[in-house]
């Protein structure tokens, strides 16, 4: 019941498509077919499912718009030869150069037009002269006017003749006839000359009376101003427009000559038929001189000839002078007594009409008329390029699978369907069989179909039979080449799969890449045979080097360890060997396709590359990469570190005037990706990067909250400010130039909102591992990661507990992971593996000996940069200086100046490496004493900044602490007092006026911590400074008296 339902739903729309039932019926039947076949192949069922009409037609966009844009391409090609020849020209030291830069400057090119202008209107000038003349030949004085115009005309005209010869030298058009202006002039340049000095001095002309005639020929000489419209070559369809315009008033100038002439001889054989003496006068000066420069007997064919000059004049003033002479001269013709006048005002009378009612009507209309033909033309002309060599085009073929498929689901046409489309489309039998019908046709087609589907599905989708057609009959050699460039194909289509498999399960993922490898090794087997390498004389052959800005040494460094490492990790070297010898041994099939395999086989390599080697390298070098290029910047930054004193202050922001080197441009490519490392930063910290200022998010005053998670500590510092990215770069710098590359983490002990920590990570491309002891600045922190996550799927973010987030780099197979932690809670495996350490935080002295102490744990070779000096703090220390005598990694000297938010211009931070021994460290301080001092970073050795500190108070007046116990623990809130002046005892909050010279302030704090002698560290509540042993007598709690317990 099914088939027949489908057979008469067939049949209903036969009668709506002009299609045969048994057409339909055949359908069916191989739709049957279809299926069986389709079930029992497993890679055709894999290559089939899923087709659709939309993607396959989106499939072939790309063909049809590049059959679109062909004759574009050889336009373009066309116009950029001549450029080329132009430019080789302006250089050119020869005659042709000289004459080209001469006649393509400006100013000449509008003097000559000027000058053709004016050639015109002498034309129009002399051609009065020579009427008046006419009417007044005893005239003198228009003898010697039109004397002196030829005179003039004959300069014009060598000037011309001149102007064209340079032009023809200097044309950057080869063969110069190729350029349409340029031969318009020759040809117009040399009926001039023909005129002036040849035919007129030896009166050649007189015979003919056609001199005005010749003259008006050169009046085409205007016709060089309209140069000009070569820019329209860029619009094809204006073009068209234009040429056609052109092209239709050439006819009509033709046309209208070609009457001219005729009805001058009319004209001239009706009035003198019988000598224009026997002509009754007519009262009219241009009608008299007719007669008396006509016959005085019976014309022959040479009196015709001469007096056919007069007609000319005659039926020229006509249309020129219509309102002027005209009516005067038929009207007096028309009323003659002569019935030769009569005749001879009727025959002009027909020819003004036929000007009036044809001609001028075709030229205004021409215009319009060209316009809306142009695009039909236009369009015409493509498709009559497209099917040159009786070849389809590709909005054709589409057309016929269509036709042939139909609404049937199935996307594909097989064999039987390859036949029927000779039988139902005979252009196409014709492409396919010539012509041929029977067995003959068949097996052609048989034999072409199994040509396309490179593949052996016994199937072919509209891709495989548009771009197999196409290429079966427009490329020579044929077979080979189609071959090789449908592995391609279907090779990197699979590969597409594979990129987009995170949608699909592992079964489906697994069969996506087994199909993608196995057509990858037929590409490469069939294709490895064309890669023989033919070296060419004309090349020369250079030594190519890693990077283009180190030496030698480094060059040769570069090599050998790039070589050990990917021989070591990947066996790089042997498999390239293994694969050479296979190549080899494929090399001996040889195919007359060499190139356009080479290059259908270079654009896979070059895709390999991008997609799967350069990811390797860029997990596996770019530390020592990035030194070695960072390295190259050193000129640049010490020019910015000399010019940071010049500063400008606009809008509370410090803006440093660092221009950069002349050849800044020569080492962009060494910039570590530097625009896409700031569209990542402004993703996750969106306005706030690139700004600098105390208040941006993270760097106002902290809460109680953020002071609660750390009074727990033994120290206290919530004061905010970071490294600017100058001085990022200028740190990631000082990394890198290192004999040993980064392996391990860099951590960030107090890495406050994280800019720092991301650009190391972006800019090293290594773990990080930052800490941050505020709540509140670690969640902006963790939002900026969450950020990066949600702008690119180059990024997972992950949350493992409440304080601690990580982001993926999946490019690189890197991580960033923050936590909300004290840097004394930093893990021990994270400071033995450490590459780096980052501690831009002020620690009080307690805090800093125990931190020298937890990074003895730092293996040997890890560097350290750190906000205080932590050498020298505890016993057997290891922190060394940093050996570097070109002021590229410090000062050698354990310091190092980075640009940062409280001091643009340069901080002094302290700048270690850790040593193999306490001995080595010691060895290395004492050649860092030698070096000159001048040249020293001043690195804080005060402990942390607080604001008291700064203030001349002091505590020397103040005895010891009198009581056994104070009434405050740590994590009180309390107030805090200072003076200007010494007194012995500050009083209480609420006495006098604070803030005077003899005043007291009073700052809300909290106690962080109590030492045994009742000394107290506290963290200032307004600014989160920290301020260590504070005296008890200058602390109060809010709204209690002083009473505590004596001392017994």
């Amino acid at each position: 019941m099914e088939s027949m339902e489908f057979v008469l739903e067939s049949s209903i729309r036969h009668t709506s498509s002009s299609r045969s039932l048994h057409s339909h019926a055949s359908r069916w039947s191989r739709k049957a077919s279809h299926a069986s076949e389709r079930t029992s192949t497993t890679a055709s069922s894999l290559y089939l499912q899923g087709r659709s009409r939309e993607g396959d037609h989106a499939e072939m966009t790309a063909f049809l718009n590049e059959e679109k844009l062909q004759t574009e391409r050889i336009e373009v090609r066309r116009i950029q030869r001549v450029l080329d020849n132009g430019r080789m020209l302006q250089v050119d030291r020869g005659i042709r150069g000289i004459c080209f830069r001469l006649m393509h400057n400006d100013g000449m090119q509008v003097l000559c037009h000027m000058a053709a202008l004016f050639t015109l209107l002498l034309v129009l000038v002399h051609a009065n002269v020579a009427a008046g003349t006419l009417r007044d030949p005893e005239d003198v004085t228009l003898q010697a006017v039109n004397d002196a115009i030829d005179a003039v005309m004959k300069v014009l005209i060598g000037l011309y003749v001149l102007e064209v010869v340079l032009r023809v030298i200097g044309c950057p058009v080869q063969p110069f006839y190729l350029d349409g202006w340029l031969v318009t002039d020759v040809v117009v340049s040399s009926i001039a000359f023909t005129d002036e000095f040849l035919l007129e001095h030896f009166n050649s002309l007189g015979i003919f009376r056609s001199s005005r005639a010749i003259r008006m020929l050169r009046i085409l000489r205007v016709g060089r101003i309209f140069s000009i419209f070569a820019s329209i070559r860029e619009y094809p369809l204006v073009a068209q427009v234009i040429s056609e315009t052109v092209a239709r008033l050439g006819w009509m100038l033709a046309i209208w000559s070609t009457v001219g002439w005729c009805t001058a001889v009319m004209l001239t054989v009706v009035v003198g038929a019988s000598g224009y003496t026997e002509l009754p006068p007519v009262e009219d000066p241009i009608l008299q001189a007719l007669v008396e420069s006509g016959p005085t007997h019976p014309l022959s064919v040479e009196e015709i000839l001469r007096g056919m000059g007069g007609s000319l004049l005659i039926l020229n003033l006509i249309p020129l002078r219509l309102i002027y002479w005209g009516p005067g001269i038929v009207w007096k013709l028309l009323l003659a007594e002569s019935l030769r006048w009569n005749v001879a005002g009727s025959i002009i009378l027909a020819y003004a009409a036929l000007c009036l009612c044809w001609l001028w009507p075709m030229v205004l209309g021409t215009f319009i008329s060209a316009l809306r033909e142009g695009n039909a033309k236009h369009q015409q002309k493509k498709v009559a390029e497209a099917r040159a060599d009786s070849a389809m085009s590709a909005a054709e073929l589409i057309e016929l699978f269509e036709d042939m498929v139909g609404d049937n689901k199935e996307r594909f046409i097989s064999i039987d369907d390859f036949r029927d489309l000779q039988l139902r489309h005979p252009p196409f039998h014709h492409l396919i069989s010539g012509g041929k019908t029977g067995k003959i046709a068949d097996s052609l087609a048989d034999v072409i179909f199994r040509e396309i589907d490179v593949m052996g599905h016994n199937f072919l989708t509209l891709p495989d039979f548009v771009v197999g057609v196409l290429k079966i009959f427009r490329v020579s050699p044929r077979p080979e080449f189609m071959h090789t460039d449908e592995q391609q194909r279907r090779a990197l289509k699979s590969f597409k799969k594979v990129s987009d498999s995170t949608r699909f399960s592992f079964l489906v993922t697994n069969r996506y890449i087994s199909e993608f490898s196995r057509m990858l090794q037929t590409l490469l087997e069939s294709s490895a045979s064309m890669l023989r390498q033919v070296e060419t004389p004309r090349t020369p052959q250079m030594e190519q080097r890693s990077l283009a800005a180190v030496d030698e040494k480094e060059d040769a460094a570069i090599r050998q360890w790039f070589r050990g490492v990917a021989e070591e990790d990947h066996n790089i070297m042997s498999r390239l060997d293994a694969l050479e010898e296979r190549i080899g041994n494929l090399q001996k099939r040889t195919y007359p396709v060499e190139e356009k395999l080479k290059t259908a086989f270079g654009k896979v390599t070059e895709k390999m590359i991008q997609e799967d080697v350069l990811p390797w390298l860029r997990s596996a070098i770019p530390q020592y990469c990035a030194g070695l290029s960072l390295k190259v910047q050193r000129r640049d930054e010490m020019q910015r570190t000399a010019a940071a004193g010049q500063t400008q202050v606009q809008q509370g922001q410090v803006h440093l005037q660092s221009p950069p080197s002349p050849d800044s441009q020569q080492r962009r490519g060494f910039r570590l990706m530097e625009s896409l490392r700031e569209e990542l930063l402004r993703a996750a910290y969106g306005d706030e990067w690139g700004k600098t200022g105390h208040d941006l998010a993270g760097h106002q005053v902290v809460g109680e909250a953020d002071v609660a998670s750390v009074v727990g500590c033994v120290f206290l510092e919530l004061s905010s400010g970071e490294l600017l990215p100058e001085g990022v770069e200028q740190l990631a710098r000082a990394f890198c130039t290192r004999e040993v590359p980064l392996s391990g983490p860099i951590l960030e002990l107090g890495m406050g909102t994280g800019k720092v920590a991301l650009q190391l990570f972006f800019t090293l491309h290594v773990d990080i591992f930052g800490l941050e002891l505020a709540p509140s600045r670690y969640a902006l922190a963790a939002s900026a990661l969450r950020e990066l996550s949600r702008a690119s799927e180059r990024f997972t973010f992950q949350e493992p507990g409440d304080s601690s987030s990580v982001l993926l780099d999946h490019e690189y197979g890197i991580r960033c992971e923050f936590r909300c932690a004290s840097l004394l809670d930093t893990p021990v495996e994270m400071l033995q593996r450490a590459s780096a350490v980052v501690m831009e935080v002020c620690l009080p002295l307690e805090v800093q000996r125990e931190a020298s102490k937890r990074l003895q744990m730092c293996p040997a070779g890890c560097r350290i940069v750190s906000y205080s000096a932590l050498h020298g703090l505890v016993g057997d220390c290891r922190l060394g200086p940093v050996k570097d005598s070109s002021g590229l990694s410090g000062d050698g000297r354990g310091g190092i100046s980075l640009a940062a938010s409280w001091k643009p211009v340069g901080h002094g931070f302290g700048f270690y490496e850790m040593a193999d021994s306490a001995e080595d460290a010691a060895a290395a301080w004492d050649e860092a004493e030698k070096l000159k001092s001048e040249d020293a970073v001043q690195v804080d050795a005060t402990g942390c900044p607080s604001r008291a500190r700064r203030l001349r108070y002091t505590d020397d007046v103040l005895a010891d602490p009198a009581l056994a116990k104070y009434p405050w623990a740590k994590g009180d809130k309390v107030l805090v007092g200072y003076s200007w002046l010494p007194f012995p005892d500050l009083g209480e909050p609420d006495d006098g006026s604070a803030g005077g010279l003899d005043g007291v302030t009073w700052m809300p704090a909290y106690v962080v911590c109590v030492f045994e002698d009742n000394f107290v560290n506290v963290c200032y509540e307004d600014d989160g400074t920290v301020e260590e042993r504070v005296h008890p007598d200058r602390i109060r709690i809010p709204g209690k008296c002083r009473q505590v317990d004596a001392v017994t």
